[in-house]
C-alpha cells in the first residue's frame, strides 16, 4: 500500500517537477532542454534564454512544458534526488 502513495518516477509523468537546462532558447513555439541525461523538445509560455535552468510543468506526447527555475522559489536542488528540488517539512 505504501508503494501506491509513492511519486511516479518513470515515463512522462516522472518528468514533471524535474529541473533541467534550456539548451536553446525556449519559446511558445518550442526549443530543446536537457533533463536527466536526455534531450527533450520543450515549450514555454514566455521566452526562456538558452542556458537557463528550467522546471518541467507538464509532459505530453514527448513534448515538455517548462518554466524558468528560480532557486529563490524553492529549496536547493539535490543532484542525488534525480534533479528534483528538496522539499522541507
Amino acid at each position: 500500500i505504501r508503494a501506491q502513495r509513492n511519486r511516479v518516477t518513470t515515463g512522462e509523468a516522472g518528468l514533471v517537477g524535474l529541473i533541467g537546462e534550456a539548451r536553446t532558447e525556449i519559446t511558445p513555439e518550442g526549443g530543446r532542454v536537457f533533463v536527466s541525461g536526455e534531450w527533450w523538445r520543450a515549450s514555454s509560455r514566455a521566452p526562456i534564454p538558452e542556458g537557463t535552468r528550467v522546471r518541467i510543468l507538464e509532459a505530453h506526447n514527448l513534448d515538455l512544458i517548462v518554466e524558468p527555475y528560480l532557486e529563490s522559489q524553492a529549496d536547493v536542488v539535490s543532484e542525488n534526488e534525480g534533479n528534483r528540488p528538496n522539499r522541507a517539512g
